[in-house]
């Protein structure tokens, strides 16, 4: 940016316009960046879904939280949405980053048990058993959300349609988002293999907890601490349900 100013020439001299360069920045709210970060998504599902016939449901399970931090993400694989590809449904794509899955907003705290959304109402649950109204997972402090924009019946069945390159800028896509724009404390994967999807985790290591299915723990951009949890739709004993929950929630609340 430059401004025109004039400087008083010397005696004699003639006179002259200066121009001097003035140094502005322009400090982007959380709102905005995640407006830019959206219209990259976008881009990304309407250039990839039509080639592999995939709708592009998008990342958001939960409204995104944009006036503050969240102090925890969950994130889960895809929207298991296993529908083709509709041209003319893309504003409607877009919507879905801002106001989330309609779905979720009908979900009280009597669907503990909604075979549907298990693996989210069900640790909400205990959440909430170990600590009444748990802010880990109270409205406004955390964002339920897929590390992958599209929806298949079983994961395999996404991997054989998305190729490795698709794969990579979808995963930094939500890495962009979860750790320069949401920049949580906590990340919780459901699942290893989204734990594994994720590019650039250090630190990794697998907690021993004596829980039949394994947890991991490791470190992602800006010291976001990045949990792996099994998925809690799966086959998993309320026992050990209950001290990885119980885990999170200790682990979580020291950060």
């Amino acid at each position: 940016v430059y401004s025109h100013k004039r400087k008083t020439p010397a005696p004699g001299a003639t006179k002259t316009n200066i121009i001097l360069p003035i140094n502005t920045y322009t400090i982007m709210t959380q709102k905005q960046l995640y407006e830019q970060w959206v219209d990259k998504a976008c881009k990304f599902i309407n250039e990839v879904g039509p080639r592999i016939n995939c709708c592009g449901s998008g990342a958001m399970q939960s409204a995104p939280i944009l006036d503050h931090h969240p102090e925890v993400i969950f994130l889960g694989h895809d929207a298991h949405e296993p529908y083709g590809w509709e041209d003319g449904k893309e504003e409607q794509i877009r919507r879905r980053f801002f106001e989330g899955n309609p779905a979720f907003r009908h979900i009280d705290d009597s669907d503990k048990n909604r075979h549907d959304w298990k693996y989210w109402t069900l640790p909400r649950y205990v959440f909430n058993v170990i600590e009444n109204d748990n802010r880990l997972v109270k409205e406004g402090n955390f964002v339920l959300m897929n590390a992958f924009f599209f929806g298949a019946h079983k994961i395999d069945q996404l991997n054989c349609k998305m190729t490795h390159e698709d794969a990579k800028r979808n995963i930094e896509l939500t890495r962009e988002v979860i750790c320069d724009i949401f920049k949580p404390k906590a990340l919780v994967c459901f699942s290893n293999a989204v734990f594994g999807a994720l590019r650039g985790v250090e630190n990794k290591q697998i907690v021993d907890l004596g829980t039949r299915l394994k947890v991991m723990r490791g470190t992602w951009d800006n010291g976001i601490a990045v949990f792996g949890v099994p998925h809690f739709s799966a086959r998993i004993s309320y026992a050990d349900r209950d001290k990885i929950i119980e885990y999170l929630n200790t682990e979580i609340k020291k950060l």
